[in-house]
């Protein structure tokens, strides 16, 4: 073999080494992405669970002005928001006498929560 014969490989050698390590860059950038968005997720969830939580507790406050049908809802300061619904004994409550159901919301995410007295 001549020496002209073998020019240029260390160039092909460098794009092919090129190539793998922007493909596993690139591999792992994606997957850090998805691993983001959903701890973002988790925390959204977790800020409209006590969202709800906080529904439970305004009405809580309010007991003795209770009656089947009332709602409440606010916002708190970081955003997130609460509905309550007091529903009474029936069909759609097994509690003996009134169903406190709170949805909470933050960013597009909604929990629930529901207590029975």
């Amino acid at each position: 073999m001549s020496k002209f014969s073998q020019r240029g490989v260390s160039v092909y050698i460098t794009v092919l080494v090129m190539a793998i390590l922007l493909s596993v860059i690139l591999g792992m950038g994606t997957v850090l992405f998805t691993q983001m968005t959903t701890i973002r997720a988790v925390g959204y969830s977790v800020t409209a669970y006590y969202a709800a939580e906080s529904g439970i507790e305004h009405a809580l406050s309010d007991m003795g002005a209770w009656a089947a049908g009332n709602t409440y809802s606010g916002t708190l300061s970081n955003g997130s928001f609460y509905s309550v619904n007091i529903v009474g004994a029936g069909p759609s409550c097994s509690a003996s006498t009134f169903c406190v159901r709170s949805v909470g919301t933050f960013k597009g995410t909604k929990r629930a929560i529901e207590i029975g007295l």
